[in-house]
Formats: C-alpha cells, structure tokens, sequence
C-alpha cells in the first residue's frame, strides 16, 4: 500500500521560505523613507508641459479647513470636515482614464518570466512541494536538531512541543532516503513555483492568481547564506525601524538610494514593466535570529523601493485601505484592490520582489478628461457626503478627513475588464504603536470622489464587482 507522503514536511519547508519572501507593505508601518522630489517615472507617455499647471489649473489651495457637515440635529454625524495641512496633486497638466484587459496567467507568461529571471543555460526547475529534494530536507532537518538542542539547553519544559518536533525529525529522516537529488525540469509551465539561478545564486519564481489577483514574487532561497551573520541561524528581510531604537542603525550600503530605485526600475522594465513609477524607497533591515525566533541582531544595507502603475507620469493608488470600516462591515477585510511593485536591492542586484496585478493590456485612453476644480469638489462633497452617511453610518460622531489626495484608482470596467480613472480620496487615519516599539497607520474613514462629476464612488459596490 503507498504511504501518504506528510504534508507537515512541506509546510515546515514554506514556513522558512515565506519568511525570505517577506516584503515592506504591511498594514503602514512608519519607515525610515527618503523623500522623492516628484515620482521617479520608468517609461511611457508624461502628461507634462511647460504651461499647465494641474493643482493651478483646478485652483488647489496648499492646504484646507472646510467643514462639510455642520452641527445639527437632522444632520446624519455630528460633524464632518476636511482638515489637512498638505493636498497631494500629481504633478501634471492633465489626467486620462485608462482602460485595460485582465492580466492573465497562462503557462507561455510564466514561461517567458522564468527564461527572463533566470540563467537559462544554468537549468530551470519546477519546485514539487510534496517531493523536496535531499537538500531541501537536510536543511529541515538541521533545522530542528538545533531547536531540540536549543531546548534542551534552554531547559524547556514543553514535552508536547519536543515529542512534536522528535516527530517531525523522523519523517524527515525517513522521507530523506528516498528524496530525488534535484528537482524535474521545467516542462509545460503549468506549476505555480520554479527554482533557477540568477547572480551565480538559487532563486524562486512563483506566479498565480488569488481572488482575481495576480501575485508575481521572485527571491533569493537562502538570504543568510547571502549576508551571513555567524551568530545567526535563520534570516528574514524588512523595513520596519523600531522607533524606539537608543541608536539609528546606519545603512551601510555603497550605493545610495536613487541608484536603488534606477537599478529596481530597470529590472521591472527588463522583464516588461516598463509603464511604473517609483513612489518609495526605504533602507532594507536583515532581522538575524536563532531557529526559535530569538533575535540575533537586526543590520541594515540596501533598499526597498516601491513602485506604483504610471498613468501619464501620474503614480496610481497603490494603498489597500486594509484598514476601512464600511469595507469590514461588508465583509470585505482584504482592503481595495491596488497594484503594487515592491523590489529589494542589495549590493546593486534585485534579491527579492513582489508583484500584485490587475491590469493586462492597455486598450484605449481617454485623454486630457475635463476635472472639476477644488472649489467645486468641496462644494459636491457638501452635497454629497449626507448621502454616504445615510448608507454607511459611520461608529464616530465627528469625522475629520486628515488627508486629501487627486490620484487614479482602480476601477472594474466589465467583465474581464479594469480602468483607472482620476479620483479625489478623502482619508482619516490613526497613529498605533505596536508592542516593538514601531509605528503604523490605519486608515479607518475613506471618501472617494469621482474628480470628473463630483460624485461620489461607492466603493463597497466596486469591491463587489471584483
């Protein structure tokens, strides 16, 4: 009779990879950012000229105090206003809406990405998670050998957790003798993961889509063997600087940050990304530990950039609002749909990235559409925001909208099909210090106007259509 393989290997082995994978966007944690002038643009079209002035041309003012809903007693809050000391406007002279395709999946696309991330000629390997290779299980079980010694020395009286990984090390041990030397070869490309060489070093490739999205992630296997710490037994990448650290930790990285963002934008276009535009770029943190999880020591070299769609030379939202109350109350916890571009760089070469899309070919553009000034957009908020209230009340009496921004945001456009169109995004956050020490922030309010009509967009049925 075959013997059911354990499933507990393979999900020992993700537990360590998942961890390399790990990126910067989680739930707006403060990072030590370094500020950009204007958007870094990697191609296509700009929407700029010499005599037009967008945040002029809609008369934008520098900053606003403007109550949208008085105090009184028919009134559905207590009270609602704008209040923010900088207005964020693309510095452009026009904005489109761009329609797009559904990007899709087929074995040829993550083909053509494998043969683009990896060296060819140094074989390319489809990674079978319920057959791991005898490297992949000797590092398993090296793995455990040292927490059942760590135990051991810790004194640790947890004998279900020790019977548990005793367990684990004799599956381990069994499934060895039988494990293949390396992994098949790369054939009909109908597998989500793959494994290659880039940079004399091992990498994963792995390409699906999830409640319609689509994730592309791409990094280095084994990142302490990349940047060693003697000390240390297990690596994972951040950006996250605990704020109540007694010293700044200093980047020691020979380049700096902008060299970083044009060798991290130059990779997304070599692999056909060529409309994105830099939005961020924070220092990359190498957070040390010992099997256990005890921290070894945190270091800091390289950078994180983040990149968003470039519409006109305009950066597209690339926020969730993973934070939103109307959203959660509809049962919707996975924020808005956004499409991001993060990618690590270290020592002047991509180590790691993460992709999330939406958008596939880009079928037409309205061009230079016609946007209400700011004047007039207060002026549909006041007409418009009781009418958002009545249909999602909010739990707060007094709503303060602590930040506005004109961006694009994703839109469904039919069946299989995405558009971004020019919004004007009202937004109230709160500041949380988290048990390190870092600072995050939840945005927990969001008004989205149309910045074409004035209208606003019900973005809990947008979600739906999703």
């Amino acid at each position: 009779m075959k013997r059911e393989k354990p499933r507990r290997i393979i999900c020992i082995i993700c537990i360590c990879q998942l961890l390399i994978m790990a990126m910067a966007a989680g739930c707006g944690k403060k990072k030590v950012d370094y500020s950009l002038n204007e958007p870094t643009n990697t191609g296509g079209s700009v929407n700029k000229s010499d005599d037009a002035d967008l945040k002029r041309t809609l008369n934008v003012p520098d900053s606003c105090n403007e109550t949208i809903i008085e105090v009184s007693d028919e009134a559905v809050i207590d009270y609602s206003m704008i209040n923010c000391e900088n207005i964020e406007v693309p510095d452009v002279s026009s904005m489109d809406i761009v329609h797009y395709d559904k990007y899709n999946v087929t074995p040829e696309v993550k083909k053509s990405f494998a043969e683009a991330l990896f060296e060819k000629d140094k074989g390319i390997y489809k990674y079978d998670y319920d057959n791991p290779t005898k490297a992949d299980l000797q590092k398993e079980i090296d793995r455990i050998e040292a927490l059942l010694n760590q135990n051991k020395i810790a004194s640790v009286d947890d004998q279900g957790r020790i019977e548990e990984l005793n367990q684990r090390l004799d599956e381990f041990n069994r499934a060895y003798d039988k494990a293949p030397e390396k992994y098949p070869e790369a054939d009909n490309y109908e597998d989500t993961t793959y494994i290659g060489t880039a940079n004399d070093e091992e990498y994963m490739f792995s390409m699906g889509e999830s409640d319609s999205y689509i994730w592309l992630d791409f990094y280095n296997r084994d990142i302490l063997k990349l940047r060693p710490n003697d000390e240390a037994e297990a690596c994972s990448l951040g950006t996250d600087h605990l704020i109540d650290d007694p010293e700044p930790r200093e980047n020691t990285s020979e380049m700096n940050a902008e060299e970083a963002c044009s060798i991290a934008g130059d990779f997304l276009e070599q692999i056909g990304f060529d409309d994105v535009i830099c939005t961020q770029i924070a220092d990359l943190d190498w957070l040390y530990t010992k099997y256990d999880g005890r921290s070894v020591a945190t270091e800091t070299e390289g950078y994180s950039v983040k990149f968003a769609r470039s519409i006109g030379g305009a950066s597209a939202n690339d926020d969730e609002y993973l934070s939103l109350q109307t959203l959660n109350k509809a049962g919707y916890y996975s924020g808005l749909p956004a499409e991001s571009f993060e990618v690590n760089v270290y020592k002047e070469k991509v180590i790691s990235m993460h992709l999330c899309l939406w958008c596939g070919t880009r079928l037409d553009v309205e061009k230079n559409v016609k946007l209400l000034t700011f004047d007039e957009i207060i002026e549909k908020a006041k007409m418009h925001f009781p009418e958002y209230y009545e249909k999602y009340p909010t739990e707060y009496d007094v709503d303060v909208f602590s930040k506005a921004k004109l961006t694009y945001m994703l839109m469904s456009d039919g069946k299989n099909r995405y558009k971004y169109v020019p919004v004007w995004a009202f937004s109230e956050s709160y500041e949380f210090r988290d048990y390190d020490g870092s600072i995050s922030y939840y945005t927990f309010q969001l008004i989205l106007m149309d910045a074409t009509t004035g209208e606003i967009i019900d973005y809990v049925e947008e979600r739906n259509k999703f």
